[in-house]
């Protein structure tokens, strides 16, 4: 960016007394209502583990436990044996949901941002799971009891009745809809789809096992009611995930987890062993349909202005501010949506409005008036879906700018572009007023 070229038509847009639009979004915190928010979930899980077991056998604490011998013939001693376990089971919940997200509404423009979604789609509740153990291993002996299991197949043997917990859906992306008018008063219809990452919590004989994440999509539909200050959503989400993830937790370990094994010959005794190991894989097959209600006031302080046009994406670039206008807080964050995939560029500060379009080369609106300061030291790159997020150094302003308490300062992004040619462009401005 030309800072002089820039800094020279800011002045003339304030020079000119060129008035910025008036605000046109809202930034709401929506908390799920349990109430009045159903989650029905059907489908199965699985989880592949390379383990080993050992007797519990300890001279000291536990002189008459299980030992575990490798063979048929000889050895002695509590030995580790390698075996390959698959958990599995269903998973079935017909209950509340729970959680919260962000949206950032803008009417006249039509568009919701969503950002922060953070749902528990069990509501908090634990779900019991019948789980079976598919296990392969090598021949193998125990003393107490005394016992022979024959290797080289497949055993399957019941896992108890397990619990399910903590099935939570958090979003990975930014994600931004569309608001239409249904022609009832302060209502909308929405459609949005979010980028989320899913996992479930299979507590184990005691041992909490995770499974996931996986990634996936909630498409939202629904309507949105505003009434003063205040908005409610009703959603219906329907989805299905199918997905298997290698590898899903680098570096977890299962360790010592308590394995009770029927013997196999002779039969009627139980062998108690420990299993520790690491999750390979993770199948999923869930069917989701969620009936949820949420609602919540608009934060304060936050709000977006200066409508701008498309980038080379074919869309406006967006800037959503979350976070809290408490100066003591020192909680901001900013982040772009909507931006070309890779690209550089820098976020801007001002405590004026504006509205400028640039001159060729140059393409978007300047939504800031003079003085405007820009955040040389934290040059972002887009990702792969054109977002980034960047949370506010509150002690690192540029050329030394503090935020006081009760003052308003605005914000925009500039990004380069290639739309056809070398170019740059703007996204539209948020205005931040502090709590005084």
């Amino acid at each position: 960016m030309h800072a002089n070229v820039l800094g020279r038509k800011a002045a003339w847009c304030l020079g000119a007394a060129w008035l910025a639009s008036a605000a046109s979004a809202q930034t709401f915190d929506l908390d799920l209502n349990p109430v009045a928010s159903t989650s029905v979930i059907s489908g199965t899980y699985a989880v592949d583990l390379t383990t080993t077991v050992i007797g519990d056998y300890d001279s000291v604490t536990n002189p008459t436990g299980t030992q575990t011998i490798p063979g048929l013939f000889g050895g002695g001693g509590n030995n580790a044996i390698p075996v390959n376990v698959t958990l599995s089971g269903p998973l079935d919940h017909n209950g509340p949901a729970s959680g919260s997200m962000v949206w950032q509404v803008d009417r006249l423009g039509g568009s919701v941002a969503v950002s922060g979604l953070d749902w528990d789609l069990l509501g908090g509740q634990s779900v019991q799971s019948d789980v079976t153990m598919d296990l392969l291993y090598s021949t193998f002996r125990t003393l107490t009891p005394n016992s022979t299991f024959f290797g080289g197949f497949p055993v399957q043997v019941p896992g108890g009745t397990q619990g399910l917990q903590g099935l939570v859906a958090q979003q990975s992306a930014p994600a931004l809809g569309a608001l239409t008018p249904t022609g009832l008063a302060g209502q909308y219809n929405v459609q949005v789809v979010v980028p989320v990452e899913v996992s479930l919590m299979v507590i184990f004989n005691g041992t909490a096992t995770p499974v996931g994440p996986v990634l996936g999509l909630l498409p939202l539909v629904g309507t949105a009611t505003f009434a003063n200050e205040a908005l409610t959503v009703d959603l219906n989400v329907q989805q299905s995930l199918q997905q298997t993830v290698n590898d899903p937790l680098p570096g977890f370990q299962l360790m010592d987890v308590p394995l009770p094994v029927p013997t196999v010959l002779p039969p009627g005794a139980t062998a108690n062993l420990l299993l520790s190991g690491t999750v390979d894989q993770v199948d999923l097959d869930w069917n989701l349909n969620l009936a949820l209600q949420a609602g919540g006031t608009a934060q304060p302080g936050f709000s977006a202005y200066c409508e701008v046009g498309p980038n080379s994406t074919g869309f406006p670039g967006t800037l959503a501010v979350t976070g809290s206008t408490d100066v003591a807080q020192a909680d901001l964050t900013l982040s772009v949506a909507q931006l070309p995939a890779g690209v550089f560029g820098i976020y801007l500060m001002s405590p004026a409005q504006g509205r400028l379009a640039l001159a060729p080369p140059a393409q978007g609106i300047l939504c800031l008036g003079a003085p405007f300061f820009r955040f040389s030291d934290f040059i972002y790159a887009t990702d792969a879906g054109g977002a980034h997020s960047f949370a506010m150094p509150f002690q690192q302003l540029p050329q030394n700018q503090t935020f006081q308490a009760g003052s308003t300062w605005n914000f925009q992004a500039w990004h380069r572009d290639m739309n056809p040619g070398a170019t740059s462009n703007l996204t539209h401005g948020v205005t931040v007023t502090f709590q005084p």
